[in-house]
């Protein structure tokens, strides 16, 4: 699972860590399934502001506590492409709606299945993504986690089948070649 951007409350790192976490004490086979990139570092907006430093600090210490939880630190522009190429799912477990978002852009750009929180679940009402939806018959279940079910997101994902990870891929590119510039 690939979690693409700074790391931020608002865009819910500390979510993911702790939500895998618990889902590793309830379920510890299952969860050796699953390993989790965290591709980012802190917010240049928040670096010397010392309760967001203490937020980022115990998180990297969160982090080790999984030897399935790695945060990369800040992602180079050229190291992007092959950071999205290795990942199976981009995971958005934002805890605020409050612009666009770069993750989800490439999520689609590098036609990666994405899982969004139930937060930002107004961003499939475009109407470009509502027609993707029904194209590769996709319901919001399909692509949304409850914040406040810290492991639903990873039984979703265990449960699904190559076949339905191919549509989650397929209707991503499907998003890219809607928003190319071409088009």
């Amino acid at each position: 699972l690939y979690y693409f951007g700074h790391i931020t409350w608002y865009k819910g790192a500390d979510w993911l860590i702790k939500s895998y976490l618990e889902f590793a004490k309830q379920l510890p086979e299952e969860a050796k399934r699953i390993n989790i990139q965290l591709g980012g570092g802190m917010s240049p907006t928040q670096r010397d502001n010392p309760s967001y430093i203490q937020y980022y600090n115990d998180l990297i210490e969160l982090a080790k506590s999984s030897e399935n939880v790695e945060i990369t630190g800040y992602v180079e522009e050229n190291d992007i492409e092959k950071l999205f190429a290795n990942a199976d799912f981009q995971i958005l477990p934002y805890r605020a709606l409050m612009s666009s978002s770069g993750p989800l852009s490439h999520a689609f750009e590098y036609e990666k299945p994405v899982f969004i929180s139930n937060v930002i679940s107004p961003y499939l009402k475009t109407q470009d993504i509502k027609e993707a939806m029904s194209e590769f018959n996709i319901g919001e279940s399909d692509l949304v986690f409850n914040l406040e079910n810290p492991t639903e997101l990873f039984q979703k994902i265990l449960r699904m089948s190559v076949d339905e990870k191919l549509r989650l891929s397929n209707f991503s590119k499907e998003i890219k070649d809607k928003r190319s510039w071409e088009n």
